[in-house]
């Protein structure tokens, strides 16, 4: 009798700024009830803190080696990014991620 082996699939999760937590949620409680549904696949989430809240605690959005951590991932869920009376442009940071992994994030 053959074992059927469920493939684990790796997810980043970037919710980032203003309505990004709220949209990255919804779009994670689908997919992981899809999950559930279908039981063909697994799906492991790990949440990536890089936005405004973490530009303004270490003056950076992301880790020096944030798009090699993103490449260990199978796909991503990249939320909004940017606040309001930020002098910073965090396009840099969007445009970034979204260019190198343009068939991963959503």
């Amino acid at each position: 009798m053959a074992v059927n082996k469920v493939k684990t699939y790796k997810i980043a999760s970037i919710p980032g700024d203003d309505i990004g937590p709220e949209v990255v949620n919804v779009i994670i409680d689908v997919l992981k009830s899809l999950q559930e549904i279908l039981s063909t696949y697994r799906l492991e989430f790990t949440e990536l803190d890089w936005g405004t809240a973490r530009y303004k605690r270490t003056g950076k959005y992301m880790p020096a080696d944030g798009l090699s951590t993103l490449k260990t991932f199978h796909a991503g869920i990249f939320g909004a990014v940017g606040a309001p009376g930020m002098k910073f442009c965090i396009r840099r940071l969007d445009f970034g991620v979204r260019r190198t992994f343009i068939n991963h994030m959503y």
